[in-house]
């Protein structure tokens, strides 16, 4: 973890949870941003004008931005996120990114509805390298951060262990686990399966409605979404890179050398030997 997340540890895990609360939660750059205006759009009843004039981040906030130190992303969702949060009215949609044992304590008591996504890995690591190169300049190889990936020592920690407590309460009634793929695969499906969760009613219509808006094409020109303006104030424009990626299922197959994906899949193996967890790669 950021050694700037201990300075919000007590004030996270203490945090009140309110029942009416909507949580999604999941490893970086698995496609929150995605489904995150998904939920946001049937929670409130698909007002797209709203949604289409305000800041994602600040509708939906991600809970513990605060460890990340960028004056200009803190300006907009301001210096203290957690407090940003508990000052939201109700109901409230929260990202986050943390891990099951560092979520608020109440989250086992209260259970809000949570939901949960989560990507093969081999996708969430190459669209996770180009992420860290581009908000953080950072300068490490490739094929050697696959390997402090793999080891749990890049943010967050490792991938899989992320996934394994939520998948393992996959089934308990107010946690909706999904994954990427099924998404990309059947957006509508998917909605629809967010909507019954939600407790909301959509025809196909409207299904058909939320579809175009987020669509792929549609979040990348979405400035409310597509954070351009955070990458673009920083060094060199951040080397001309998109938040909103190619959103393409297997993209790793041109990314990963072979040596490292036989790292990859030795690795997968062992972390989920057991568990009944599988990832879709293609």
């Amino acid at each position: 973890m950021p050694i700037e997340f201990f300075d919000v540890i007590d004030d996270i895990l203490e945090t009140e949870v309110r029942k009416d609360d909507i949580w999604l939660t999941g490893f970086p750059r698995v496609g929150h941003t995605w489904l995150q205006e998904i939920i946001w759009l049937i929670g409130n009843d698909l007002n797209f004008k709203y949604a289409s004039n305000s800041i994602q981040q600040l509708r939906a906030p991600r809970f513990e931005h605060s460890v990340h130190n960028n004056a200009l992303f803190r300006r907009y969702v301001g210096d203290n996120s957690v407090k940003y949060v508990k000052s939201m009215p109700s109901p409230r949609y929260i990202k986050t990114n943390l891990p099951y044992d560092f979520l608020p304590k109440q989250i086992k008591t209260v259970k809000p509805k949570l939901i949960y996504m989560t990507r093969n890995p081999k996708d969430v690591y190459c669209s996770f390298y180009k992420f860290i190169k581009a908000a953080y300049d950072y300068d490490v190889g490739f094929k050697e951060t696959a390997a402090s990936f793999c080891d749990g020592k890049m943010p967050m920690g490792c991938p899989i262990e992320h996934v394994l407590p939520f998948w393992n309460r996959r089934n308990e009634p107010n946690i909706l686990f999904l994954t990427y793929e099924d998404l990309k695969s059947d957006t509508a499906k998917v909605i629809k399966l967010v909507a019954d969760f939600l407790e909301k009613s959509l025809n196909s219509n409207q299904i058909d409605q939320i579809m175009d808006y987020v669509s792929l094409e549609n979040m990348r020109k979405n400035p409310n979404v597509n954070m351009d303006w955070f990458f673009q104030s920083m060094k060199n424009g951040a080397n001309g890179y998109s938040f909103i990626g190619d959103g393409i299922v297997g993209g790793w197959k041109n990314q990963l050398s072979p040596d490292i994906d036989k790292v990859f899949d030795a690795w997968i193996e062992r972390k989920t030997k057991g568990t009944g967890l599988t990832f879709q790669f293609t």
